[in-house]
């Protein structure tokens, strides 16, 4: 059975709001992750979207949506 993989736009953005705001669940032994992570962190998102992500996951339960 062949396996297809695509990207989902919506869960990669979510993804990386909230690591540009600051969560993660990375191994930050892998250093292809973390070099992700720190690209994500430098891009630049705007303050308005990292508080928005903040507010997300204040309550242990994340849905940025």
């Amino acid at each position: 059975m062949p396996i297809t993989i695509t990207v989902n736009k919506y869960l990669f953005m979510s993804y990386a709001g909230l690591t540009a705001s600051g969560y993660e669940l990375t191994d930050k032994n892998d250093t292809e992750i973390m070099s992700l992570v720190d690209d994500i962190r430098n891009t630049g998102f705007k303050e308005n979207v990292i508080d928005y992500f903040k507010k997300a996951r204040l309550t242990n339960a994340i849905n940025p949506y």
